[in-house]
């Protein structure tokens, strides 16, 4: 059996930088993270967290996606 590196539920929330409210709603949705369940007790593997992360990711690229705005005067940067 391969040595599988699993993330508990806060791990994942953790690392992903949202509340464990989000992530469970995620999950509910189908569009989190693949969860593992072993037993009673529910983990995320990291590499399917790497996989989620990767597949969710912005880049700055797409610029006109992503607005940029000053807080203090609300218009864009740039």
């Amino acid at each position: 059996m391969p040595d599988l590196d699993l993330l508990t539920l806060d791990e994942t929330a953790e690392r992903a930088r949202i509340s464990m409210r989000t992530l469970l709603k995620l999950v509910a949705e189908g569009r989190g993270p693949v969860i593992t369940k072993l037993g009673a007790r529910t983990f995320v593997r990291a590499d399917h967290f790497a996989q989620w992360i990767e597949g969710n990711a912005q880049t700055s690229r797409h610029r006109s996606s992503i607005e940029l705005t000053n807080p203090l005067t609300e218009q864009p940067h740039g």
